[in-house]
């Protein structure tokens, strides 16, 4: 729903951070995670060198769609040659 409303004014990017933070929330509140320990997930340690547990999560899931999407290319360039 709200990709359809903000489309145009705001990027893709931002909506997918959007839910997925919102379901990192929820999920948290679940499972009674006070806010200081959901932070801890959230906010990196130290002077920026240092990643988060979110942003090292963000970081997996990019790169296992990355090969994810290879492996479709590949199998469907495949199919193509038959």
């Amino acid at each position: 729903m709200l990709e359809e409303e903000l489309a145009d004014k705001i990027h893709s990017g931002s909506l997918r951070t959007l839910r997925i933070t919102t379901h990192l929330l929820k999920s948290a509140v679940d499972i009674g995670m006070s806010l200081y320990e959901i932070g801890l997930l959230v906010f990196s340690s130290g002077t920026g060198k240092s990643k988060s547990v979110l942003e090292k999560a963000a970081d997996e899931a990019y790169a296992a769609g990355l090969v994810r999407e290879q492996r479709i290319e590949s199998q469907l360039d495949l199919t193509a040659l038959e």
